[in-house]
């Protein structure tokens, strides 16, 4: 039996209330129906629909936006191409240096407050800020609802997601509350899970059926192992488990199946970017997103057959990132998917991995906690490093304004969030070390885990 609220949703989503479902609203269901048409075209066809918006990006922005002008007038940056690979020839955009040159990047079309702040803290611990027009948001978030429907979501339907910080969380007006009651999503903060935190998590879940359940693959593994270790069988998904923002292993895919009942999807996307690649039913690999994104694979001196993750965002005029790295690799080869839908797939996904901060008490800490906490004060970079013992030294490149009211607010807080029983210490230095891959890990823990963590991305692409 439907309930009121996902009445209310499916409605809202499909407009038939329309004076509610118009505006942002409206935009999402446009580009929701644009996805759902471009996944069958022939890849000739997408690939030709690619170029289309290159050209259109590279003509607006060597026009508008001062860096990219600048790019141009240098000869690095053409106004058209004529096939996409010719887009190869253009100089990779860092995260480094859009954290450092942001507002050059912004269009002079785009009037003073008609863009959306955004925040990306991401698995490399450099949080950045940018900019996306209100157009690039319906698109993402069309992304995110045609991702979740190749997992056998319909929009409207109840959804649960595992993941955020309470320090990511300011007290939601009115209008944020109706949003997120009208969308039907219950968020379950993770930053911090111990047995009251499960408890509560799957209280709620239990009373909300959610069609499907999202989370961070270590978050799902702990709600796994709660359920298992007290032999609940959870009623909750109703149909799939989708894992994000961290690698998923095979042996983790087979718990996740084993404890919740449902199949599971992989998925890839990041804050700067949206979706990139989400798994179909045929469970054969990934599936890149090839209409909102242009995707290419960048091959690295030393990693063997790894190669870069590169992209650039066709839809985005605001604040345009053409070929950003994402610091990210895959390994393998791109092919069709026997679905016979036309975005090709790329197999498992290298280098986005993330560590939790492990408690005595088998609790663990999510690093979403240390990217709010640092990014509010004067932290260029840091890097989290718990010993074996359980005590953690964070290392901290200070930004000008640093001073040790702000060190001792953060060891008060983190002493809190983990109840005191790590033991924290501020190291001050010019720069936090790299992985071989050339990513800063937020967080890494020596602290044997109880269940199955993802390898290191070096240590993966080696193994691989």
């Amino acid at each position: 039996m439907v309930d009121m609220r996902t009445m209310l949703s499916r409605a809202v989503m499909n407009g038939v209330i329309s004076r509610v479902g118009r505006g942002f609203t409206a935009q999402v269901r446009r580009e929701l129906r644009a996805f759902g048409r471009a996944q069958w075209r022939p890849y000739a066809q997408l690939r030709e629909l690619q170029l289309e918006g290159v050209n259109r990006l590279l003509s607006h922005c060597v026009r508008t936006v001062p860096y990219y002008r600048r790019m141009h007038v240098q000869g690095l940056l053409p106004d058209r191409i004529g096939r996409l690979e010719e887009l190869s020839q253009v100089p990779t955009l860092s995260k480094e240096t859009l954290v450092a040159q942001g507002e050059e990047f912004v269009s002079s079309t785009v009037a003073p407050g008609a863009l959306l702040p955004r925040r990306s803290g991401g698995s490399t611990g450099e949080p950045l800020h940018f900019f996306i027009t209100p157009h690039a948001a319906a698109v993402m978030a069309a992304c995110e609802h045609y991702g979740n429907s190749l997992a056998g979501h319909c929009v409207g339907d109840p959804i649960a997601t595992l993941w955020g910080s309470r320090f990511d969380n300011a007290p939601p007006t009115f209008r944020q509350r109706a949003a997120r009651y009208l969308s039907n999503i219950t968020q379950c903060v993770v930053d911090r899970m111990d047995e009251a935190v499960c408890r509560d998590i799957v209280r709620r879940l239990e009373r909300q059926k959610p069609t499907v359940l999202v989370g961070y693959t270590a978050a799902l593994m702990e709600m796994a192992a709660f359920l298992e270790d007290r032999g609940l069988r959870p009623n909750f998904p109703k149909r799939s488990v989708i894992s994000a923002a961290e690698p998923l292993t095979p042996s983790q895919r087979q718990t996740l199946e084993r404890v919740f009942g449902r199949s599971v999807f992989n998925r890839y996307g990041t804050r700067e970017v949206g979706l990139v690649a989400m798994e179909c039913s045929y469970h054969r690999g990934l599936h890149l997103n090839g209409h909102s994104l242009y995707v290419e694979f960048e091959p690295v001196a030393g990693l063997g057959d790894a190669r870069r993750v590169i992209v650039t965002k066709l839809f985005e005029m605001g604040m345009p990132f053409i070929r950003y790295d994402l610091g990210d690799y895959i390994l393998g080869d791109v092919s069709a998917c026997p679905c016979g839908r036309g975005f090709p797939i790329i197999q498992a996904v290298r280098g986005r991995v993330v560590s939790n901060l492990r408690l005595p008490n088998g609790a663990f800490i999510a690093p979403e906690v240390f990217i709010v906490l640092l990014d509010r004060q004067s932290v260029r970079e840091y890097r989290v490093v718990q010993a074996a013992d359980y005590s953690a030294r964070v290392e901290i490149v200070p930004g000008p304004h640093w001073d040790d009211t702000m060190a001792q607010h953060v060891l008060r807080t983190l002493h809190g969030v983990t109840l005191g029983l790590v033991e924290f210490r501020i190291e001050l230095r010019e720069r936090v070390e790299r992985t071989p891959s050339g990513k800063l890990l937020p967080i890494v823990s020596h602290v044997p885990s109880p269940v199955e963590t993802a390898p290191l991305a070096w240590e993966a692409i080696r193994a691989a």
